[in-house]
């Protein structure tokens, strides 16, 4: 269902356009991936909506004309593979999945990001359910638009019900719990982490965006994780070199907060810290000593 809710984004624009249309398959998007949360840990993350997403997208690809014989015999045979799993079933889900998603990544770009629903289908696709490979994608093809994200109604209301918005769309894409040596919390892939940071160092765009907070916090979740079990310190030395000011004084200062947390703390309130830090960082700081940050960490 997802999936296909999703597609419609591919739909000529008089219907992907349409505010009614677009307004009507975000709740429904929302009511369906409301079930499918992440508490963080390696056994119990639920990657069903996920899989079923993979297998949607693979079986939907063998009906074009592009992936598929016009012998029904061929599409039965493909079908079966998907069934039996043959060993290289998974990689050609993944394929057509990637090509799903270039497509719409392809028509969110042609269109300016100038329609909510599109916003939705990028921000849906970051939750940890979804495998990181897949968020990579998204963000590796709209790196240059992350600051046109907008959550539903975060425009269209005021004050704290637009940050209640954001917040909880924020929320809904990090994990619980903050990776310690000591816990079974999974930590964020090394490759989404790297473009993360990359593209966050190039941010131009308002620091109370959606992508803004969301940095902030998948950064800092894994940051303090890392000094935590004292592993991965160097990959984030590296990741946060010219970091700009603005954001590398709000992860220090979440960082900083999480680690007086402990690890066992939930995504929503990973996303209260950021919001709360975000609101109290001096606006006027000139610079930040991270590496002086990351020699107290280290000690």
């Amino acid at each position: 269902k997802v999936y296909y809710l999703m597609n419609i984004c591919l739909y000529p624009e008089v219907i992907s356009g349409d505010n009614q249309i677009g307004t009507l398959v975000s709740k429904l998007l929302h009511m369906l991936l409301k079930g499918y949360n992440d508490d963080g840990s390696d056994n119990s993350c639920d990657h069903t909506l996920g899989n079923y997403f993979i297998s949607s997208c693979f079986e939907h690809s063998l009906t074009t004309t592009a992936h598929a014989s016009s012998s029904e015999d061929s599409k039965n045979e493909k079908l079966l593979a998907v069934i039996s799993g043959t060993p290289d079933t998974s990689s050609r889900m993944m394929r057509a999945t990637v090509e799903f998603l270039a497509d719409f990544c392809n028509t969110f770009i042609e269109f300016g990001a100038q329609y909510q629903l599109f916003s939705d289908v990028v921000i849906a696709c970051l939750r940890p359910v979804f495998p990181a490979k897949l968020q990579s994608e998204v963000l590796t093809r709209i790196r240059e638009m992350v600051h046109l994200l907008v959550v539903s109604d975060a425009d269209n209301v005021d004050g704290d019900a637009a940050v209640k918005s954001t917040r909880e769309a924020v929320s809904s894409c990090i994990r619980n719990g903050v990776p310690s040596i000591n816990q079974h919390v999974q930590r964020d892939a090394g490759g989404l982490l790297d473009l993360v940071c990359d593209i966050l160092r190039r941010y131009t765009g308002e620091p109370s965006s959606f992508f803004w907070y969301y940095s902030i916090a998948i950064i800092s979740r894994n940051l303090s994780g890392a000094i935590l079990s004292k592993t991965g310190m160097a990959a984030f030395k590296r990741r946060l070199a010219n970091c700009p000011v603005a954001s590398a004084d709000v992860i220090i200062r979440t960082t900083s907060a999480l680690l007086e947390m402990g690890p066992d703390v939930s995504s929503n309130r990973i996303v209260e810290v950021v919001f709360k830090e975000n609101a109290t960082t001096n606006k006027f700081l000139d610079k930040v000593d991270m590496n002086s940050m990351f020699n107290q960490w280290t000690e």
